[in-house]
């Protein structure tokens, strides 16, 4: 099998997505890069981060249910309101001060890197991703989106995408 001249000149990770070894089994789509995250310990520290940002989110909402207990609207809100900026803060600050590793990445040996050049996201990347992962609850059910957006990588090809890692051009994968 040939492999294709790069349109962009390649560079360091570059390599044909779709190529496979004989067999059919695929070929290291990063290319030197740590392979993919397997998707069941990406959805393991994925479900570690929602907890944390649950923790986090449940006194903010008790606290509101506390101060007005009338208005189960504005209980409802606060809570949402609190969960979606506090994942969107804990998933930046996490991913830019912390080698692209948030808690249950880190517990369970995973990373977030740049697919350009494997580097940990920097500030404007890192945040990139953070808000397409934590603000939409804004506009769709948080629960809901953050289901779209997981169950992504379940068919996403070659490099197992959510729709957070495609904004800010970021992969999963294992620490080194």
């Amino acid at each position: 099998m040939t492999t294709p001249e790069p349109p962009d000149g390649g560079g360091p990770y570059y390599h044909p997505p779709f190529d496979t070894q004989p067999g059919g089994a695929p070929t290291d789509v990063l290319g030197g890069m740590p392979p993919l995250a397997p998707l069941g310990r990406r959805l393991t520290a994925r479900t570690l981060d929602i907890v944390i940002v649950i923790v986090i989110t449940v006194p903010i909402t008790l606290i509101t249910y506390f101060a007005d207990r009338h208005d189960s609207r504005l209980v409802s809100f606060v809570g949402s309101l609190a969960a979606m900026l506090v994942a969107f803060v804990y998933e930046g600050l996490m991913l830019t001060r912390s080698n692209g590793q948030t808690l249950g990445k880190k517990w369970l040996g995973l990373r977030v890197a740049m697919l350009a050049n494997g580097s940990a996201p920097d500030s404007s990347p890192g945040w990139l991703r953070a808000a397409v992962w934590g603000l939409p609850g804004a506009v769709v059910c948080g629960c809901l989106w953050w289901i779209i957006d997981g169950v992504w990588v379940t068919w996403d090809q070659p490099y197992r995408q959510a729709l957070h890692d495609k904004a800010a051009k970021t992969v999963v994968v294992e620490a080194r």
